[in-house]
């Protein structure tokens, strides 16, 4: 929470730059596009959630400040809402809640902080929205005179630099490894122009229904104007191992997507990190893909028919590793490249820890673990590798959950009430030339007209745009 205006005044006035996560996106009435507008709770176009459009979004708390993301039902405390530029004599005191369902919704509750000064989040006296989509972008409380907007933060996938703003340890040529620090938000400005790792690539945690995708066309923009936005197309694949690709130029100039003949392979089976990828002139482009789960971690009473029964070692259905089935204490959980480092194949992490719920210190369980690929589309996975006299022994593990079986989603030991599945090395599916929308579809008539005329395509209509 900021403690002083004087504060916030410092981090929000001036240039309209997007420093932190926005959670608040703030119109004068005036301001407001049509397709913008709504009642408390309304969805409305995602566009609408636009840091730069609302004149008073930098002055708002980013979300950061409100919910630290520590917990899946997280009560924001006390903190400030500004109605205006004048952060003294226009802030008022707020509380709110957001539920993450855990399954791809979300609930958003304001007025926890009531008349006598209580916070009280399990009496919110406005629900602004239950269940709904974790994506969308929907009305909340406001002003006389405003309309605010919110928007979850969605996990970015390109963090983009003006190159003469870029730390050189951030610069590159593509598929250059730069420090996980470059790909923040804070200098990279135009990185709110770009669509969000979910947008593009589908949901973040749903990395058991695909681990080779290829992207619909998409459009990224070289700067804050929507018409410079340009179509291309993606591949991403996660190998399983620690280790992803990502190609682009996937866009053929019949319109078509073809994700075997990318023209423009950025990286090839590279540890999990942040990456330079292609840049235009005067620009510094990076990538970071989210990190991916091991362990998939259910509360037992919430475990869906199709992952229940079976022992250490049954295979489940793949959809089972999956965070939108409901694996909500996954979150606590290290990802695969934070404990089994390296290309392997054959891995002996520990010690590390894992978590049966949310308090980090008195929740957590020092263990060790094997694990071996085995290269043929198997793999093995032991657990009790950590001894109770604190030695390390992944010759001699207490449990072996999975001998020489095909990649794919396992149950795991586990805590009373818990269930723990693991998933590696799902196989790589074979990729098809999938037919395109229309690359031109979402500008305007004025775009497609002004880019031809610039690109010297008059009396040309055979010339190739950028040839």
């Amino acid at each position: 929470m900021m403690k002083t205006a004087a504060i916030l005044a410092a981090m929000y006035v001036g240039d309209v730059v997007q420093a932190q996560t926005p959670f608040f996106y703030v119109y004068k009435n005036e301001e407001l596009p049509v397709a913008c507008q709504g009642g408390i709770g309304d969805r409305v176009p995602d566009l609408c959630c636009n840091f730069a459009a609302g004149s008073h979004s930098k002055y708002q708390v980013p979300f950061e400040n409100m919910f630290d993301g520590s917990s899946m039902d997280t009560c924001s405390g006390r903190f400030y809402v500004f109605g205006s530029s004048d952060l003294v004599a226009s802030r008022y005191e707020v509380a709110s809640r957001i539920i993450d369902h855990g399954d791809g919704t979300f609930s958003y509750h304001e007025s926890c902080l009531h008349e006598d000064g209580t916070l009280d989040c399990d009496n919110c006296e406005t629900p602004v929205v239950d269940h709904v989509p974790t994506d969308g972008c929907y009305h909340a409380s406001a002003f006389p005179g405003q309309a605010w907007l919110f928007q979850l933060p969605q996990k970015p996938f390109w963090y983009v630099y003006d190159l003469a703003h870029a730390p050189q340890e951030c610069q590159g040529d593509p598929g250059t490894m730069v420090p996980e620090s470059c790909c923040t938000l804070a200098d990279a400005t135009f990185s709110q122009y770009q669509p969000a790792y979910s947008k593009v690539f589908g949901s973040p945690v749903g990395y058991a229904m695909s681990n080779d995708i290829c992207t619909d066309v998409f459009h990224i923009q070289m700067s804050s104007d929507p018409s410079t936005a340009v179509p291309v197309a993606a591949r991403l694949i996660h190998h399983g191992d620690g280790t992803f690709s990502y190609h682009e130029g996937c866009l053929m100039d019949d319109g078509t997507v073809d994700c075997n003949a990318c023209q423009r392979p950025v990286l090839d089976a590279q540890p999990y990190g942040c990456y330079a990828a292609n840049s235009p002139p005067g620009m510094q482009w990076l990538i970071e893909v989210p990190k991916r789960p091991y362990w998939f971690v259910y509360e037992t009473a919430s475990l869906p028919a199709q992952c229940a029964g079976g022992s250490e070692g049954t295979m489940m259905p793949l959809e089972c590793c999956s965070l939108t089935s409901g694996a909500t204490l996954t979150q606590y959980q290290p990802p695969f490249q934070d404990v089994f480092q390296g290309s392997g194949p054959d891995w002996c992490a520990g010690p590390f820890h894992i978590y049966v719920g949310p308090d980090r210190d008195t929740m957590a369980y020092p263990v060790g673990a094997r694990l071996i690929d085995h290269r043929d589309g198997t793999f093995t996975y032991h657990e009790g590798c950590l001894h109770q006299d604190g030695t390390m022994d992944c010759d001699a593990c207490d449990a072996h959950v999975v001998e020489a079986q095909p990649y794919g989603c396992y149950q795991a030991g586990a805590p009373p009430d818990q269930t723990w599945l693991v998933l590696f090395g799902q196989p790589v599916a074979s990729q098809s030339v999938v037919p395109a929308r229309d690359p031109l579809e979402g500008m305007t008539c004025g775009t497609v007209r002004d880019r031809y005329g610039a690109a010297g395509c008059c009396g040309m209509p055979n010339k190739i745009i950028g040839s």
